[in-house]
């Protein structure tokens, strides 16, 4: 589930003291803002499509690929920041795409 509509939480611990809630990506400061100015920009008249921000994570680790060696590469993962970050944690769930495969980059420096 992609939640397209970002939104703030807030904790209620009295009647006097309220505290933001930080949890999920779409529900952070700089989702809210960037939904609200991309929601700000003009439209066409005709134009009955709703706008929506697609927050992107991108990351990569080393990956060793043999037993005996040294052999390794980088695969370059993309993970859709509007899903849940429950949903993003399961492997059942096929929330990572990989995007890239990069090997390493090895080169001896002459002086």
């Amino acid at each position: 589930m992609f939640n397209m509509t970002p939104f703030s939480q807030h904790w209620k611990v009295s009647e006097e003291k309220t505290i933001q809630v930080f949890s999920e990506a779409h529900s952070s400061p700089a989702m809210l803002d960037t939904y609200v100015e991309v929601n700000a920009l003009p439209h066409k008249p005709d134009d009955n499509l709703e706008c929506v921000v697609a927050s992107l994570m991108f990351w990569s680790d080393s990956m060793h690929l043999t037993n005996f060696g040294d052999a390794s590469m980088w695969p370059f993962y993309l993970f859709f920041r509007n899903q849940s970050k429950y949903t993003c944690r399961k492997p059942t769930a096929s929330a990572c795409h990989h995007i890239a495969y990069i090997p390493n980059v090895s080169f001896t420096i002459y002086c």
